[in-house]
């Protein structure tokens, strides 16, 4: 199991915030029908990124909390585990996992901690034109990522995250013209 080094910054206590990171290392957006609180909802549940994620294997919850500070009202740890190729071969990472909801908000903060000095952090905003139009609303999706690993590791890190996160969100789009996660795997 990959955890983060001794000396490592603790693993996020607190959720990511744009404002102290900079600027995202990328941001990607898709759009499809649908309602923003249900987007949340499933993207909420790491165990459901399994249909939509091209390297996840498989998400445990560990733990949720509720009622945290700062506008937190729900927390959940996770354990991941992702087998991304490396050097031509599939390697199974198992690694720690939080997010970050606010009720009533349809924005999560998504942090990992892959090891070897390397972070991942998400930030999901999800907002639909319902007010607008009620009977077809179009959802959208925007992304914002920070990646954090040493200089060798960066660029390698960086890319992998970024194609399957370009592939997840495709994929999240198709579910929903299926019908939604409960629609499609019936």
């Amino acid at each position: 199991m990959c955890m983060p080094e001794e000396d490592a910054v603790p693993f996020d206590a607190a959720p990511p915030v744009p404002a102290e990171l900079g600027a995202p290392t990328y941001s990607l957006q898709v759009s499809f029908p649908g309602h923003a609180g249900a987007v949340t909802a499933f993207l909420l549940d790491l165990s459901g990124h399994k249909q939509i994620h091209p390297l996840m294997v498989r998400a445990e919850r560990v733990s949720v909390e509720r009622l945290l500070s700062n506008g937190v009202t729900s927390t959940q740890a996770w354990t991941a585990t992702e087998a991304p190729r490396v050097l031509g071969f599939r390697r199974t990472m198992t690694f720690p996992a939080r997010s970050w909801h606010a009720a009533g908000s349809n924005s999560i903060a998504w942090s990992a901690s892959a090891g070897f000095g390397v972070y991942i952090r998400h930030i999901y905003d999800v907002t639909d034109t319902a007010a607008e139009s009620p009977e077809s609303p179009v959802v959208t999706v925007h992304q914002r990522t920070w990646v954090s690993a040493p200089r060798l590791l960066r660029g390698y890190v960086t890319s992998v995250a970024k194609a399957a996160h370009m592939s997840q969100l495709a994929r999240l789009r198709k579910l929903w013209e299926a019908g939604g996660p409960a629609k499609a795997s019936s």
